[in-house]
């Protein structure tokens, strides 16, 4: 029954023109046949079947011994034919066997590898999805419908099990058959019946298994096509999201893993064009191999080849995430092998001038050419049928048009426009073959359309030049052969029955191309390649892993213990996973063991597991024990090595001693690196311990995008979430969990999960211990006055501590250091016990704003907000700051700081506190007041009766856009800072030199904020900050600036000529107490105009120079020998600065902005730069050529390189093997271009390529 309706399915329509339905009558009819097949498959011996195949020999045989009988021939003869007849059949069963299964076993050879790497891929992705779906539920156990995950379905698993036990039933029967070849050719048998009957028995069951296997894994990629189950597009689904989710990295992708695969790739990519060429020369020596259906073949091999030679040199580089990536790849290359087997093995036998060799070597590489072309399509349509993807991670999304893609585009295009204006205007001239016309025009245009839009998405550029290139000859073709029939045509007699010999030869070419095209199709859908973005697991830890790698590679002679220390969730351990494998550590160690330490009580449990885990991490743990003891066995295979033994989470300094007795760092050049969260066991390393820290905003976002999927209507929402993971990563793991198996794309369910999070934000931070209990009384504090700012602010650092100092938090100081050192000494030591969060740094590293993190507030810190005014509009403590009553409380009069947080618009906040402090003051209050804090309220109005505060030590006034400051301020003599940067004020008051105590003040440059003239001997000997300040040749401060002695950081601009410039140069050269130094000289219309050269170089404390203005090359060798942070605008240096910069050993960050140099070539020597970690180039407009030699700037981790529009692409950049970010902004797209193709050629000889950044505007 099954044979009938498959057998009517053949002839009948089944699919008419309309399509309604059509797609289940497909299914139905793919089932019905599929199960047919499967029924036929089973129904016959396949050993039977090829002695019957092979019968007319016997019976030829017969016939010739009747014949000789019949013609008197002599008995003996006649007895030693039939004497043979054994012989042959013993040859028969033991031989012919293997010959006919080679073919059958190599299919099942490849096929059981593929299944393997599936299933271990599957394996690996349900794992990981039920650790995350356990996670999650557990975090959902107060609402169980929460906890959703999605991944492989019931029918993907039974498939998948079903996978599992074919693997090893095929590898169980290829493990049989080389078994019995083996035997076959190392063993004589006896000559007998019962020997020949044996084997006749064994090899027909190795054909009955043979078939049956291959029929049943033919079923079972037939199974995944006609039900639609698409495993591997399930796999590809849920990797991206269940991995991004795993708060460990990822193992497998270690260092020589990826070099080997490496290899491989590049093997194959080579062999790949090699055979082309060798194809190419076969063509053209041996023209009548190419004739009818050989020629077809070596066609569809050669097309085959040359895509794959392009798709392979585009996956060089990438980092396979799959196994089954792996396993094609290798099938792929052992194809290639094969074709240049056979390709070498014709030219070999066609050696010798015979023609029975040149004819018997012809028939040979026909076979072979058959089968190598059958193997090719079949790995396309495996690909095809699982469905799954090569990724290359990049966080480029740039793709590059050549000028050569381009004219191809255009001539596929032109070709197209005129084959469609000929149908629609000649279409009666082509009669006979309109039907044919027609239909190739429709193939190519679905090419076209599928090229160029792998070409605009794709992500290999090799693969996209070859697309179009294979496209253009294509098209060509079909043009050509169709103006060839056009020509023929004319002077033929047309017979509306029969068609013409130009129409018989158009129709045959037309099939051709039209299989061409099939092929092509298949190999742009198999070669594609998919662009994600680059996750960055180790967002934030750059610097920590350049620092332990340093440890870990340096100072060889003196064994250590190295340690890595921080709360539970901060990324200790995948900081020391990227660390183990990073490529420096790799090349150093050649021997490494990874130990997850067990939480066992028991000594002897400890030392049992952790030596099982370092002899399984250097693949020794299969080996015979003969000791019996586990440690000694560990201990012997780490004898006289030099390694690197990774101790992640001791919790205990007994787990330590005990380890480190046993594992004893004799060896030189030998290593131990630990991880822990208790400060005491840190400190029982050989140097001080590594803290890690709390995420910055930027990186916490960073992180949290990567992981939590949500749409653009909700990242509000989302940020107000991801603001309680406090910068902690595990936290931000936490909120990836709740969200993991939500639809993403209806708003709806994520703010369902969102609010859920919002309002059960005690689970979301269990994980975040606190260590506020055991802070000394100074620190507790510091850290108290945090919850005097609302939740989430951000505050500035140079704010922080400022007020600090001002309110008398800094204890005195006793050594050199000042207040303010040792205030961020405070902040820093904060930072470092995970009490704050960093939120932003500056980019040379330095701490920008700062925030409690979200878990702290509920902890019971010390109230501070006793005898402090905190308005922020809302609470009722501030009723009389937006009131009119006149009765304040009587504690107002001790009152030692009043901070606003009322930023609402209008006139009205300014006028409100204006009111307040004029009554407050009127009425004796504030006489105490140490604090008035009014950044960013808009235009607040000071009374003249400010004066009267004499205790005032902070007058905050920033982004308030103030427009004057009373006269009377210079009654503050206690005032320390007096910030009115960013405002409307341009000249301060002369009173201003009164302020003897003023260590800070901030001035606003764009307003081109002035001093009055000097009233008296005063200097403000105690400035230690003066920023913002504007001079002209009438300014007071050139006379006597070099009067502040302890002047710490001064920005100062000016309009003066150079002889006017002169005695201010020679004066900031005296200032040696300075550590940053701004300095812009410039014209009305702000363009930069000649600054002199000043001598710096007695400078020893100034660390940072920012320089705007035009300079001469001298005065660079005049630069501080320990200056960190340079920046140069407008410098407009005619000669390279870089071989006088380079010199600077401590160098550190350096930026070049537009016209800082003008020349054209640019060098950066080796071992120059050795400590410099941010280069940017912006708006060279004549640099060409940058020349990076071998060994230069070392430690540069991040080069951004802007608008340098004749800039070619240096080849130095390959010698940057810590680059980890490469920005390109407004570069010329063929810079860009280049960049991208060539990413793995330049970094290849290292792990990890830096991310590059493509952005324009």
């Amino acid at each position: 029954m099954l044979h009938q309706f498959a057998a009517a399915g053949e002839v009948m329509d089944l699919n008419p023109a309309g399509d309604r339905g059509s797609k289940d009558v497909d299914k139905v009819l793919s089932t019905v046949s599929f199960a047919y097949n499967k029924e036929r498959a089973t129904s016959s011996s396949p050993f039977i079947d090829s002695i019957l195949h092979n019968a007319h020999l016997f019976v030829l045989f017969a016939v010739y011994l009747i014949c000789r009988y019949v013609n008197h021939v002599s008995l003996y003869q006649a007895l030693v034919c039939v004497g043979l007849t054994p012989l042959f059949l013993y040859f028969y069963i033991n031989y012919a066997p293997f010959l006919f299964l080679e073919e059958d076993i190599k299919w099942i050879r490849r096929e059981w590898r593929l299944l393997h790497a599936i299933v271990e891929d599957a394996k690996k992705i349900m794992e990981y999805r039920d650790l995350i779906g356990a996670r999650a539920c557990k975090i959902w156990d107060s609402n169980p419908d929460g906890a959703t995950v999605k991944g492989v379905d019931e029918t993907e698993v039974a498939w998948l099990e079903k996978a599992r036990s074919m693997v090893l039933q095929a590898e169980s029967l290829v493990e049989t058959f080389e078994k019995q070849r083996i035997r076959r050719d190392s063993h004589t048998q006896r000559l007998c019946f019962d020997m020949t009957t044996e084997n006749f028995q064994q090899v027909t069951g190795l054909f009955t298994e043979t078939k049956t296997v291959k029929q049943e894994m033919k079923d079972m990629v037939e199974e995944n096509k006609v039900y639609e189950i698409g495993i591997g597009e399930s796999l590809e689904r849920s990797r991206p999201s269940i991995v991004s989710l795993l708060d460990r990295p990822v193992d497998g992708h270690d260092q020589q893993k990826w070099v080997k695969s490496k290899e491989q790739v590049s093997s194959a990519a080579a062999l790949a064009s090699t055979v082309v060429e060798n194809i190419k020369r076969l063509t053209i020596q041996k023209p009548d191999l190419t004739c009818k259906d050989t020629g077809d073949q070596i066609s569809s091999i050669d097309l085959q080849l040359r895509q794959l030679h392009h798709f392979l040199k585009d996956i060089e580089g990438i980092r396979f995430e799959s196994e089954i990536e792996g396993a094609w790849v290798k099938e792929v290359h052992e194809m290639i092998k094969e074709a240049d087997h056979a390709v070498n093995k014709y030219w070999q036998r066609i050696g010798r001038l015979s023609f029975i060799n040149n004819w018997n070597a012809g028939r040979k590489l026909k076979g072979d050419i058959k089968c190598i072309d059958v193997g090719f399509t079949q790995l396309l349509e495996w690909k095809d049928s699982y469905g799954f993807k090569f990724v290359r991670r990049d966080s480029s999304k740039f793709v590059y048009q050549s000028p050569q893609q381009t004219q191809d585009d255009s001539i596929v295009s032109t070709i197209l426009s005129r084959m469609h204006e000929f149908l629609n205007e000649n279409s009666h001239l082509l009669g006979e073959v309109l039907y044919e016309v027609t239909s190739l025009y429709n193939q190519l245009e679905e090419m076209h359309k599928l090229v160029r839009g792998a070409s605009v998405t794709g992500g290999g550029y090799n693969s996209r030049m070859s697309w179009l290139e294979q496209a253009r000859k294509i098209s060509e073709s079909a043009e050509k052969s169709l103006t060839t029939f056009l020509r023929n045509s004319h002077n033929m007699w047309q017979n509306l029955l029969f068609k013409t010999r130009a129409g018989r030869k158009f129709s045959r070419d037309v099939y051709r191309i039209n299989h061409t095209i099939d092929l092509f199709l298949k190999c742009i859908r198999a070669y594609d390649i998919e662009v994600r973005e680059e996750p960055n697991s180790v967002v934030g830890l750059e610097e920590d892993i350049e620092a332990v790698v340093s440890q870990l590679t340096t100072n060889d002679e003196h064994p250590s213990v190295i340690s890595i220390v921080g709360i539970g969730g901060i990324g200790k351990t995948t900081l020391a996973k990227k660390i183990y494998d990073h490529g420096v550590v790799v090349d150093h160690f050649p021997c490494r063991a990874w130990v997850s330490v067990p939480q066992k009580s028991d000594n002897g449990a400890l030392l049992e597991d952790v030596a099982k885990q370092v002899l399984k991490s250097l693949q020794r743990l299969e080996e015979e024990n003969r000791n019996g003891s586990w440690i000694q066995k560990a201990q012997d295979v780490l004898k006289d090595k030099k390694y690197l033994l990774v101790l992640d989470n001791i919790s205990t300094e007994k787990e330590l001693d005990t380890l480190k007795k046993e594992f004893l760092v004799t060896s030189t050049g030998c290593k131990i690196l630990l991880t822990t969260r208790d400060d005491k066991v840190a400190s029982g390393a050989d140097i001080p311990p590594h803290k890690l820290r709390l995420r910055t905003k930027e990186e916490s976002w960073q992180l949290f995008t990567q992981m939590v999927h949500f749409p653009p209507t909700e990242e509000l929402l989302a940020k107000d979430i991801f603001r309680k993971c406090g910068g902690l990563p595990q936290a931000i793991f936490h909120v990836g969990y709740l969200m993991f198996g939500k639809d993403a794309s209806m708003a709806e369910e994520t703010k369902r999960v969102l609010t859920y999070i919002k309002q059960n934000d005690t689970p979301l931070l269990a994980t975040f211990t606190t260590r506020s209990s055991n802070l000394l009384p100074h620190l507790k504090k510091c850290l108290s006055y945090f919850k005097l700012f609302p939740n989430d602010f951000e505050i500035p650092a140079r704010r922080l501590t400022a007020l600090w100092i001002a309110e008398g938090l800094v204890e005195d100081c006793k050594r050199e250091e000042t207040d303010e050192d040792v205030a961020d000494e405070y902040l820093s030591e904060l930072i470092r016990l995970d009490m704050i969060q960093a939120v932003k740094r500056k980019h040379n590293g330095k701490v920008k704003t700062c925030s409690l993190p979200y878990a702290l507030p509920k902890d019971p810190l010390p109230d501070m907000s006793k005898d402090r005014l905190i308005d922020d509009y809302s609470n009722n403590a501030s009723a009389h700051i937006h009131g009119d009553s006149a009765n304040f409380p009587i504690h107002y009069r001790g009152l030692v700081s009043i901070i606003s947080f009322d930023t609402r618009e209008g006139n009205k906040p300014g006028e409100e506190i204006g009111n307040f402090l004029r009554r407050g003051i009127a009425g004796g209050f504030f006489h105490q007041l140490l604090v008035l804090d009014l950044e960013r309220v808009f235009r607040p109005e000071l009374p003249n009766t400010i004066g009267k505060l004499k205790q005032l030590r902070y007058l905050g006034l920033r982004w308030t856009f103030l427009g004057s400051v009373p006269a009377s301020i210079g009654e503050l003599l206690n005032l320390q800072t007096l910030d009115v940067k960013h405002t409307d004020v341009q000249t301060l008051p002369s009173s201003i030199w009164k302020l003897q105590k003023l260590r800070h003040l901030y001035l606003n440059q764009s307003y081109q904020s002035k001093f009055m003239h000097q009233q008296g001997g005063s200097s403000l000997k105690n400035l230690r900050t003066l920023w913002g300040v504007f001079l002209d040749k009438d300014s007071p401060l050139i006379h006597w600036i070099d009067k502040l002695i302890n002047l710490r950081k001064l920005g100062l601009a000016f309009q003066l000529s150079l002889p006017e410039q002169q005695p201010l140069a020679a004066k900031i050269g005296n200032l040696k107490n300075l550590q940053s130094l701004r300095i812009r000289s410039r014209d009305e219309m702000g363009e930069p105009c000649d600054l002199i050269c000043v001598n710096l170089s007695n400078l020893e404390s100034l660390s940072s120079l920012n320089l705007f203005g035009k300079l001469d090359n001298s005065m660079i060798a005049k630069f501080p020998k320990n200056l960190t942070d340079l920046t140069l605008s407008g410098a407009f240096l005619s000669v390279d600065p870089m071989p006088m910069l380079e010199k600077l050993s401590n160098l550190k960050f350096l930026t070049f902005y537009a016209n800082s140099y003008t020349g054209i070539d640019m060098v950066c020597s080796t071992t120059g730069f050795p400590k410099l970690v941010v280069l940017k180039l912006w708006k060279l407009q004549n640099l060409t050529d940058w020349n990076v030699e071998e060994k230069a700037m070392q430690n540069l981790r991040e080069l951004e390189i802007r608008a340098c529009t004749n800039l070619k692409v240096p080849s130095g950049l390959r010698h940057l093997k810590n680059l980890t970010l490469l920005k390109l902004t407004n570069m010329p797209e063929e810079f860009s271009a280049t960049i991208a193709i060539t990413k793995a050629q330049i970094w290849d000889d290292i792990a990890h390529s830096p991310a590059v950044i493509t952005d324009s505007w």
